[in-house]
């Protein structure tokens, strides 16, 4: 069974192992005798002894922009040098990818790093370079793991990293069930959202990083474990000199014409769901319409033209700008729209290579691109995008942790500026009556969160509650 060989330790690995602490300039006790790009901050090297001091499973659950990834390359490569460890797996969402490559090559030089992302004949040698110590880390995505653990192709592994971990919030998914197979010594998640809708959610993270084959959602156990295995700081903790994020909703009225196809969606949409079955794929429906008429309709769109003034005057200041949007065709419509400010659009459907260059060539302070055009999930995570310190929302997404995990793309370390953050609402509409709602849920969200003081949270968005949206 190739799964349960465990090889002698590499001659790569060995080299590693007797090469002296590259002490340098940055070579002090604040970077754990290693030289580093940069000094870490009081609160990273916490992080990195945390993940050191715990043999087994360890949370890392740190608000977005803290440097989880930077915490836990580190932390790996002490381990590496110590002797402790000799391979790491990180499991990573594809729109991540190439920042984990570029982390590494940054915060690990010496530790030799592989993607696998082959094709499917390709990936087994792939799994044989880390099996063998030929490479220290080796970076695959959920989907590729799920499909390679089921050839038995993924060898034991002493460190277990799984980024946005919060992916295996259902412990009977695939991916989640993939993950769970996995051979490791150590398992490290990573996420700024350990908790998105419900505390069974955060049961289930704690599950995969404790490698248990048992849920505790009873609230004091999980407390407990939470305590044990869970560090988390957020950034008004311990970031006194990151920059402020001052945020606002921009409420806008939609133009003739989109009003007059509103209504009519609404009322039509409102007569077809009390001639249905009360269903939430219904009125999910009917709401996701009436947030496109919101975005834009026939080519007019009041968002937009808000949209248009305030680019241009943030340009004129010398800001960039980041627009977040869930639909691909309302980010073709800013992308025609707009197409002065050069914006370079970042979707699912990029490669990783892409990704990257468009990520590159965003941050370049040389760049004519004033504005990069994101998708709210693929944009959203594990990228830094610090050259902008402008936010605009064009349309909200249903959990406010979502849509502060894509502002954190650019209010985060390296981030030399004030951040503004605007969300786009359209007047007497269901993205007003969302937003009320979303409010009073954000509260309840960050109380559960930062210190699991309530016994449970309801899923954001109840069907309940999405039916008396239209007063059903």
């Amino acid at each position: 069974n190739r799964g349960q060989h465990r090889p002698t330790i590499s001659l790569r690995t060995l080299e590693i192992l007797l090469k002296p602490s590259p002490l340098g300039v940055l070579g002090t006790a604040t970077s754990f005798g290693l030289d580093l790009p940069h000094s870490l901050y009081a609160f990273q090297r916490d992080g990195v002894q945390f993940l050191l001091d715990k043999e087994s499973g360890v949370l890392l659950a740190d608000d977005m922009g803290l440097g989880k990834t930077v915490q836990a390359i580190v932390a790996f490569r002490l381990l590496v040098r110590r002797g402790s460890a000799t391979r790491a797996l990180v499991v990573v969402p594809k729109s991540v990818m190439a920042s984990w490559q570029h982390h590494f090559a940054d915060w690990a030089p010496e530790l030799h790093t592989i993607t696998i992302q082959e094709s499917p004949q390709h990936r087994p040698s792939l799994w044989d370079r880390l099996r063998d110590g030929a490479v220290q880390a080796a970076i695959v995505t959920y989907a590729t793991l799920r499909n390679d653990v089921q050839e038995d192709l993924v060898p034991p592994i002493d460190v277990l990293i799984a980024d946005e971990v919060q992916n295996v919030k259902n412990p009977v998914t695939l991916q989640a069930r993939a993950l769970a197979q996995v051979s490791a010594t150590r398992r490290w998640g990573l996420t700024g959202t350990p908790l998105e809708n419900n505390l069974d959610e955060l049961a289930a993270i704690l599950q995969f990083v404790n490698a248990s084959h048992q849920r505790n959602t009873n609230l004091p156990a999980l407390q407990s474990e939470a305590k044990r295995t869970m560090i988390r700081r957020r950034k008004e903790e311990v970031l006194d000199d990151l920059p402020s994020l001052l945020s606002n909703v921009e409420y806008v009225n939609l133009t003739p014409r989109q009003r007059d196809a509103y209504t009519r969606a609404e009322v039509h949409g409102i007569s077809e769901l009390q001639g249905k079955p009360r269903n939430i794929t219904n009125v999910l429906t009917l709401i996701t319409r009436l947030k496109q008429i919101c975005n834009g309709v026939n080519g007019e769109s009041a968002k937009m033209e808000w949209l248009y003034d305030y680019a241009y005057a943030a340009r004129e200041e010398g800001d960039k700008m980041l627009v977040f949007s869930q639909y691909l065709d309302t980010l073709d419509h800013i992308e025609a729209d707009l197409s002065g400010l050069l914006p370079l659009k970042f979707t699912g459907s990029l490669s990783s290579r892409q990704r990257s260059e468009r990520i590159d060539a965003f941050q370049d302070e040389h760049s004519r691109h004033q504005m990069m055009l994101l998708q709210t999930h693929t944009g959203g995570v594990g990228i830094t995008l610090t050259a902008a310190n402008r936010v605009v929302h064009f349309d909200s997404w249903w959990n406010p942790a979502v849509q502060s995990q894509a502002t954190a793309r650019a209010h985060r370390i390296g981030q030399p500026k004030t951040v503004f953050e605007i969300t786009l609402v359209s007047e007497n509409t269901i993205e007003e009556r969302i937003q009320d709602l979303l409010e009073s849920k954000r509260e309840l969200f960050d109380r559960a969160v930062n210190d699991l003081s309530i016994t449970g949270v309801a899923r954001l968005l109840t069907s309940d509650e999405m039916y008396a949206l239209f007063d059903l």
